[in-house]
């Protein structure tokens, strides 16, 4: 079926105008209601509790997830001011429809949206992740023959592994989704460990292309815990990681510190989008 995006925005149009005064827009910080179609149920004077949402503000990214059966697919679009994101979606902008492939007016209840720093990390995750399609079980798929998408988590008392190819079904493992070019990260990694401040105090530090390895002394080095964080949660420790003095002044600080921010902003919106599946 080919798709009238005129007709499509028109329709929308109408509709938010007719449901603009009665129905307000929200945003719960990240799922975009811009057009409730079932704002009818909910009951007359009923009141929303404000301190649930937050509506984002700056760049960023609006994005939809295509579900299969056995698969899905991100699909994104860049997004200058993310606050006027639903006035665009409402007067029918025609790259946001082909960008997020909406075709009808039910999957704008579907959109969400993921603050950036700036509309270049923006792009580092629309790169990454969209237009491609990912199984929901990547374990499920393993094959010896085929690395994956996925990096994956081994963690144990005092260390903690990242693979970067699929371990197959074993449990003990936790996929942190498909963060980028293992080579790349293995060398960006590598010479994080070289120039940490007091790295005397980690036992063992090994970055290759199969795998990064950390493990801490009797004494916990407080870069370990940062990691541990970056990884799990995608903390930005971009500015808290202590490196060496003389690290700080070479052009290869910069470039490491450009990809602990990428790497954490790739892990943020992985963990938003499983929250979504």
């Amino acid at each position: 079926m080919d798709l009238n995006l005129d007709i499509l925005a028109q329709e929308t149009i109408d509709l938010s105008k007719t449901l603009d005064e009665k129905f307000p827009r929200q945003f719960d910080g990240l799922q975009l209601d811009l057009l409730d179609l079932d704002h009818h149920e909910q009951e007359e004077g009923e009141l929303i509790d404000e301190r649930e949402y937050h509506e984002p503000q700056g760049p960023g990214l609006a994005f939809r997830i295509e579900k299969g059966a056995q698969t899905f697919c991100i699909r994104a679009a860049l997004v200058d001011q993310i606050e006027y994101l639903p006035n665009d979606l409402e007067q029918g902008d025609r790259r946001l429809y082909q960008a997020l492939r909406i075709d009808e007016l039910k999957q704008l209840r579907d959109v969400y949206t993921f603050e950036t720093e700036t509309i270049e990390l923006a792009e580092v995750i629309i790169d990454q992740f969209c237009n491609r399609r990912f199984p929901y079980h990547e374990e499920d798929l393993f094959n010896i023959s085929d690395p994956g998408f996925s990096w994956w988590l081994d963690e144990k008392p005092g260390a903690f592994q990242i693979i970067f190819q699929s371990p197959g079904m074993n449990g003990r493992y936790q996929t942190l989704g498909p963060l980028g070019d293992s080579t790349i990260a293995a060398r960006r990694f590598q010479t994080v460990f070289q120039n940490l401040a007091e790295r005397e105090t980690l036992e063992e530090m090994v970055a290759t292309n199969r795998l990064i390895s950390l493990k801490h002394g009797a004494n916990k080095h407080d870069g370990y815990t940062q990691l541990l964080r970056l990884i799990k949660e995608g903390l930005d420790i971009s500015s808290h990681l202590k490196f060496n003095e003389s690290f700080k002044e070479t052009r290869e600080h910069k470039t490491i510190l450009f990809f602990l921010k990428e790497f954490s902003y790739l892990r943020q919106f992985w963990l938003s989008m499983e929250e979504r599946l």
